[in-house]
């Protein structure tokens, strides 16, 4: 669950005269196992992107990032790219 924030996934491509900053979750210490909770690395990898001027990507590479609730409580939401 991402707190206040929506969160759009897009497989379009930037024009090649516009590219976008890329922030990979993976950078901000998300481990796509299904088991470590990815959501505060994912929250810091959007904060990053809102933070850059111009078009901006978060990018998540293939695997299981768990993203759980301040309370623990996780939701399944397959997103497939």
């Amino acid at each position: 669950m991402l707190f206040g924030m929506a969160l759009l996934l897009s497989t379009a491509q930037f024009a090649a005269s516009d590219p976008a900053t890329v922030f990979h979750v993976k950078d901000f210490g998300a481990l796509p196992d299904g088991t470590d909770d990815a959501g505060p690395a994912l929250r810091a990898a959007i904060a990053a992107a809102m933070a850059v001027d111009g078009p901006a990507v978060v990018q998540l590479d293939g695997g299981v990032y768990r993203v759980g609730t301040a309370s623990g409580e996780t939701n399944a939401l397959p997103i497939r790219g």
